[in-house]
């Protein structure tokens, strides 16, 4: 292979890695503003379950917080049911 040829695919490889990089940013920016868009807690918790999910690509995702004594406070869902959740 010639030193040409090779640097045109080591160039094209940089530009697919840059493209993918600069889609992976934009897309932490938007979760970040759809996380941050409300001073509820409950809001809050939702679009962090909502945002971790869409970020991996998960038809699912659950956030649970415990309280001090290890009990559950708040359990909070992403494309799960309610149904779903009973069954839990």
């Amino acid at each position: 292979m010639s030193a040409d040829a090779s640097l045109h695919r080591e160039s094209a490889n940089l530009q697919r890695e840059n493209e993918r990089l600069r889609k992976r940013l934009s897309q932490l920016s938007d979760l970040s503003k759809r996380i941050t868009s409300s001073l509820k807690v409950a809001t809050v918790l939702q679009n962090i379950v909502d945002a971790a999910s869409d970020l991996v690509g998960s038809e699912n995702g659950v956030l649970v917080v415990f309280d001090e004594s290890g009990r559950i406070r708040t359990f909070v869902t992403h494309g799960i049911t309610s149904k779903q959740q009973e069954r839990q």
